[in-house]
């Protein structure tokens, strides 16, 4: 099974993934765990938390975004799950990403630090066929009007994306999402 979090940050959810399946029983030599990191710094904290928690073999490569490092030949690898809690209210810049396909439903305005829907759209790109995802995004995202409330819209009608629940014991209110 190969899991990915296209904003893994420190690696955190990618490291309790791989607890998570030896909590579970299951062999955790099965899995392969990648993820991406935009932050310079964090990637590198990130590299390190893996060899830390004995997982040197994930992969684990920068930006997101604007080039998804990590190949399937000509295209991006898609994954069994796609995990993340992308950044909030990031910038991107259309002119200078890779592989636009990935962006079925469109682009976000790229003034105003509007890359959420963005980051939602590589993941479901990212997806095998019977893939499965879990995405934890702030409440506002899914109630923004003009271009991204269209966009929103097509996306969640064509994915069939549910929230789950409201986890109100963080600093901010968040919603959890899956695939369904």
């Amino acid at each position: 099974m190969e899991i990915y979090d296209p904003t893994c940050g420190s690696g955190g959810m990618l490291i309790q993934s791989l607890q998570y399946v030896e909590e579970q029983g299951e062999d955790f030599r099965n899995l392969a765990l990648y993820g991406q990191e935009a932050s310079g710094t964090t990637w590198a904290i990130c590299k390190m938390n893996m060899i830390l928690h004995n997982i040197p073999s994930a992969t684990i490569e920068m930006d997101t975004l604007q080039d998804p490092l990590i190949p399937d030949g000509a295209t991006w690898k898609k994954f069994d799950i796609v995990i993340a809690n992308p950044p909030f209210s990031q910038n991107y810049n259309k002119a200078t990403m890779k592989f636009l396909t990935r962006f079925t439903y469109g682009f976000a305005p790229e003034t105003g630090k509007k890359a959420d829907l963005m980051f939602v759209q590589h993941m479901v790109a990212s997806l095998k066929t019977n893939g499965r995802w879990l995405l934890i995004m702030p409440h506002g995202v899914l109630f923004r009007g003009g271009d991204e409330r269209k966009l929103e819209r097509e996306w969640l009608t064509a994915t069939s994306l549910k929230p789950l629940s409201v986890y109100r014991q963080l600093c901010f209110t968040e919603r959890v999402f899956r695939l369904v």
